[in-house]
């Protein structure tokens, strides 16, 4: 199962890391001005702190292991108008393989308009597996919704196409029937002709149809 390895830092520890260099470069410039070499050892030890907070933060960032997952939409905020890019608020529901589901907020700066996430949707993500909070959703796997509607419109021809197929199937032997039943009602027909009975129209009417019964007489 492929694995996203990525390098990040989080923003606090950008922040703290950022401080203790402006004060390890403000200490280093101090000792350097007094020439005192305790004060300069001081800011250099502050400067390789601050490097060893960066690097440890973003190998331990990068350790971290992505799986595929499916994320199943519950809220959404409303598309902007106007622009094809815009910021979107979700939750979602996010499931994959060895982890337990769970309801996450996240969100999502870059969210094409023409893929904006309907209610009850599910979308393609890569998660992290020590942390359901990370998560990815892969807009370039995800359809727009004129796509979907020609898929609908696609599988509505599809199955008219199947029904269309089986009424014409279930009605041709219905056809040969009639044009059988209509061949042996003329042999008949014109036998009895040919022989000059004179019920001809009975006999036709006994083959073609059944017989509808005569009306008994009143009593006088």
């Amino acid at each position: 199962m492929p694995n996203d390895r990525r390098w990040s830092v989080s923003y606090a520890r950008r922040f703290v890391a950022s401080g203790i260099v402006a004060t390890a470069i403000f200490v280093g410039c101090a000792g350097a001005g007094l020439a005192n070499w305790a004060v300069g050892a001081l800011g250099i030890a502050l400067l390789v702190l601050a490097i060893s907070l960066v690097v440890v933060s973003a190998v331990r960032g990068g350790a971290r292991s992505f799986v595929r997952g499916t994320a199943h939409v519950i809220a959404a905020t409303e598309p902007p108008a106007n622009i094809s890019i815009g910021r979107c608020e979700l939750q979602i529901v996010v499931e994959a393989p060895g982890l337990a589901p769970a309801k996450v907020k996240i969100r999502d700066t870059r969210v094409p308009v023409a893929k904006w996430p309907d209610l009850g949707v599910t979308l393609p993500i890569r998660v992290a597996v020590d942390d359901p909070r990370h998560v990815r959703i892969l807009w370039d796997e995800v359809r727009t919704h004129s796509e979907e509607r020609a898929e609908e419109e696609r599988f509505k021809e599809h199955i008219q196409r199947i029904v269309d197929e089986e009424l014409d199937g279930a009605g041709e032997p219905a056809l040969v029937g009639e044009v059988v039943v209509g061949e042996a009602v003329g042999e008949v027909v014109g036998a009895v002709v040919d022989a000059g009975v004179e019920d001809a129209v009975v006999v036709e009417e006994v083959v073609a149809a059944p017989r509808v019964p005569r009306p008994r007489p009143r009593p006088s």
